[in-house]
């Protein structure tokens, strides 16, 4: 296909670059169009899969200099929930291509081995179907509520409801759905609480695929780390420390790519590795979101138990 296009190798070097080391400098032509010097540095870049671990190992060592050198999972809860262990060695299940399992790059090209849901697209279909009943969907969550909803166990939403995901993720055959509609929309807040439940049971469920060892803690990223529930429903079924990064301003930090891409271009500027930049600077910090404890606890490990029974009987 790209032989088709005669430019393409033009845009796209045919050697392998570092993405923080620099190729060269920008054209004096183009500096002078955009009111530039001409000693403007140029780098490769990278795609999003090597660029969004680049915040995470140059913030979470510093935060946490004990961890320095040991394996950390990301999680980047989008669209597409993406987890990945970030340093270390972990072997790729024998059938990982059909549970949404991959290989990625780091920025130095380290194999990342990553789990892939489309837990995001999921949510967003369930987001459609409420807003269809002229129902706000937002999540107007309260322990009590969560407690209630667990405890009750009487509707669930199986991944994959969204069509679009069908044939990815850890089910592949499963395509999802509402078990027990009645009771699902008789409250929005349910139904988020409900919604929320099938990602995070899925995804820890993916991450459990390829790491076992509960050691090994959890940077949470994207617009899953904003939302009041996620990353301790995560914590709970993981049974993993589970963080969220905020920035100096005490937002959570979403957009790891573009952090990424920033640290990068100052590696190349400084001809530095970018985990070895100094990014006090950000003011990132991160706090551990905790477990849910007691009946809480208990009434979520019943529902995900519960929750994969359901599974077993629609793929059957």
């Amino acid at each position: 296909f790209v032989e088709k296009i005669k430019s393409f190798w033009r845009l796209i070097p045919r050697k392998t670059f570092a993405a923080y080391k620099s190729i060269g400098n920008m054209p004096q032509s183009q500096a002078d169009s955009l009111g530039l010097s001409g000693d403007v540095l140029v780098i490769p870049g990278g795609h999003d899969p090597c660029l969004y671990h680049i915040p995470i190992m140059s913030t979470f060592y510093q935060a946490f200099p004990e961890d320095a050198g040991k394996p950390v999972i990301q999680i980047d809860a989008g669209t597409w929930t993406m987890g990945a262990q970030i340093g270390g060695f972990i072997k790729l299940p024998e059938d990982g291509y059909k549970k949404g399992i991959m290989v990625q790059g780091t920025v130095d090209g380290e194999p990342a081995v990553t789990t892939i849901y489309g837990g995001g697209n999921d949510f967003k279909y369930i987001k459609g179907l409420i807003e269809k009943r002229g129902y706000r969907f937002e999540g107007n969550l309260n322990e009590n509520l969560l407690e209630h909803v667990l405890k009750e166990a009487d509707c669930f939403v199986l991944p994959n409801i969204n069509p679009n995901n069908y044939h990815t993720g850890p089910f592949p055959d499963l395509k999802g759905g509402i078990i027990n509609e009645n009771a699902f929309y008789e409250n929005p807040d349910k139904a988020y609480i409900v919604a929320n439940l099938a990602t995070a049971i899925t995804t820890a469920y993916h991450i459990d695929l390829i790491s076992k060892d509960k050691e090994v803690p959890v940077a949470l990223t994207a617009g899953g780390s904003k939302d009041k529930y996620f990353g301790r429903l995560l914590a709970t079924l993981m049974r993993r420390k589970v963080y969220a990064m905020f920035d100096k301003d005490g937002n959570p930090i979403t957009e790891t790519t573009t952090l990424g891409a920033a640290i990068t271009g100052k590696a190349a500027y400084l001809n530095i590795h970018p985990y070895d930049i100094d990014v006090s600077g950000l003011g990132v910090t991160y706090k551990e979101l905790k477990p849910f404890e007691g009946g809480v606890s208990e009434h979520i490990v019943n529902y995900r138990e519960q929750f994969f029974k359901e599974i077993e009987n629609d793929i059957d």
